[in-house]
């Protein structure tokens, strides 16, 4: 090991939260390979507190490198660059802040950052680690895992849902779904693509060398290949080799296509013979499996017709089958071509698309927004045991993806049983007026004078509506604090998130309520508040005058926690329905 200790820098870390602690860098490496091997920690803290960072040297010309830099305001004059376009700090007196979470910072995640130092000319290599804030790091990655995991399996359980599979053919292997997603996806535009090809394919023009006696050479033209040829041979041939113009199909781009052909030919015989399969059992199956299977065989059938068409074309019987795999450019510039072959590639993937976008990637959110995804999901699964999921118009478009609208912004996921319907949406922006509101956003927040913010923006909100009568009946809300109990729930604290909680469920209004009945009645439209946190010590807290209850939920070995919020959420949910009995009762008594 090569630790360095006796250093001509310093480098602080300074939290001043709860209380003001420092810790001072000592441990660095010489080689940078080695702060990896040996598993060197500068420095520690945990994730999303509030921290500065000081640095200052003799030399005037010393340099602070950290990944972290980036993600620090552009104000900071003491941030440069320097010519390879990495960004440092230079040395200063004063301290400058590394995060603030008020401030706009960008979350810092659970991770370990490389310090690098150059002072004196020599650098200086250590590492800043962050540590996951209210769990243990063990339960942390458990949690990651987990989600990985669970976006996987509820993934695939809602596509098998939007295509009316249902959970008849859970044994369908998900490799078998996806395929079947990404033809259905291209399916109109490879039958129209097939149809221009077979009449117009690809190729190229080639001379070639036909032999010709020499009175008719004369009507012939020469090209110096035949001047050559008779040379050589001293006039004594009876004939000419004369060039003629040839249209050349055997082109790289053909036997890529044709390549593309046969495999894709496989797999729609394996699904016209899946489908024939399942069409057995489509009398224990739902109207919409039965038609959304057959629509696509009918697809299916036509495009096994038309690639039929194209492999009996004169030309198609010229291509050779594919030796060297190159990738010509013609293929690229040629849309059709383009076309086919990225449907190939989509088809050739051995992993789902799982549909995450970029600004999805959890791996480098906070830890706080990986708890929300986390509960999330763990709640839409919960929801999935008792309830039939019902995939929305965006789902059966974007068929090649899977369609789990995962925490986009007032996204919703749909839930229906009987006459019961439940909505759950991430991170909406509630109205603060009446006349804002509708059936499809049937809440308002009304202001009260003593309150300085809004308190209308809630992680999740459950809507429940019955779908007999179109009436909407109540919404239970969920708060996901990745935070310590007493950062949140302790009065007067100034990270407390009590008036929040108490703001959601004393402020929501809405004026259609049991169609219109539960206004007239002075009914909260809002039943419950549940705050979701990993703490330990939250489960059970209270505070009953407002409708708040908090719950421990973490990822774990058991589903205990799991089995208990899925008793509380089914609890809340059929005390909404039997309040939309009393309503009525209390609507004829009103009469």
């Amino acid at each position: 090991m090569d630790i360095v200790s006796d250093l001509p820098f310093t480098l602080k870390l300074i939290q001043k939260y709860p209380i003001e602690t420092i810790q001072e860098a000592r441990v660095f490496c010489k080689e940078e390979q080695n702060i990896w091997r040996d598993n060197i920690i500068t420095l520690s803290v945990e994730e999303n507190e509030d921290m500065d960072l000081y640095f200052n040297a003799e030399d005037p010309e010393a340099r602070l490198y950290l990944d972290a830099l980036n993600m620090i305001p552009a104000d900071d004059l003491y941030i440069k660059e320097d010519h390879y376009g990495r960004k440092y700090r230079m040395v200063s007196t004063d301290c400058f802040a590394l995060y603030r979470s008020s401030k706009g910072y960008d979350a810092l995640c659970v991770d370990t950052f490389r310090i690098a130092v150059l002072c004196q000319k020599e650098w200086y290599y250590g590492t800043l680690e962050f540590l996951p804030n209210p769990i243990a790091i063990g339960e942390w990655q458990m949690m990651r895992n987990d989600l990985e995991r669970e976006i996987r399996d509820l993934s695939q359980d809602i596509v098998r849902r939007s295509i009316g599979m249902g959970n008849n053919h859970e044994n369908i292997p998900p490799k078998v779904i996806h395929n079947f997603l990404v033809m259905r996806k291209y399916s109109n535009k490879v039958m129209m693509t097939l149809t221009d090809i077979s009449s117009n394919p690809r190729s190229e023009i080639i001379t070639v060398y036909e032999n010709v006696s020499r009175n008719e050479g004369e009507n012939y033209s020469f090209d110096a290949e035949t001047v050559r040829r008779f040379a050589v041979r001293s006039g004594s041939e009876p004939t000419y080799k004369i060039p003629v113009k040839t249209v050349n199909y055997d082109i790289q781009e053909n036997r890529i296509l044709k390549r593309i052909i046969l495999d894709y030919e496989k797999k729609l015989e394996q699904f016209i013979n899946l489908i024939d399969e399942m069409d057995g059992s489509a009398s224990q199956s739902r109207i919409s499996w039965k038609t959304n299977l057959e629509e696509f065989k009918g697809r299916a059938v036509r495009l096994r017709k038309m690639t039929a068409i194209l492999k009996s074309q004169k030309w198609y019987t010229s291509v050779q089958d594919l030796r060297d795999p190159y990738i010509p450019h013609a293929l690229i510039l040629d849309s059709r071509y383009s076309l086919l072959y990225q449907m190939h590639l989509d088809l050739k993937r051995d992993e789902i698309d799982l549909g995450l976008t970029t600004e999805f990637s959890y791996t480098w959110k906070s830890s706080s927004y990986m708890y929300e995804m986390w509960c999330y999901l763990k709640i839409c699964r919960i929801l999935m045991s008792e309830y039939a999921f019902v995939p929305d118009e965006v789902s059966n478009a974007d068929a090649d993806r899977t369609l789990l609208p995962l925490l986009d912004v007032g996204k919703t996921i749909r839930f229906e049983k009987n006459d019961l319907r439940l909505e759950v949406i991430y991170d909406i922006c509630l109205p603060l007026k009446q006349e804002d509101t509708s059936l499809e956003q049937p809440l308002y927040m009304a202001r009260h004078h003593s309150d300085y913010r809004n308190h209308n923006r809630p992680d999740l909100l459950v809507h429940i509506y019955d779908i007999q009568e179109q009436w909407y009946l109540g919404t239970i809300i969920i708060e996901c604090k990745y935070r310590k109990l007493n950062s949140f729930w302790t009065e007067n604290s100034p990270r407390s998130s009590r008036g929040q909680l108490e703001a959601y469920y004393n402020n929501a209004r809405s004026r259609i309520l049991f169609g219109g009945i539960g206004e007239l009645l002075n009914m909260r439209p809002v039943t419950k508040v549940i705050v979701l946190t990993p703490d330990d010590l939250g489960d059970g807290q209270e505070q009953t005058d407002f409708g708040v209850l908090v719950k421990s939920f973490k990822a774990s070995e058991s589903d205990e926690m799991v089995n208990e919020l899925k008793t509380v959420l089914m609890s809340e949910i059929n005390q909404i329905k039997d309040r939309c009995k009393l309503a009525r009762e209390l609507e004829k008594i009103r009469q």
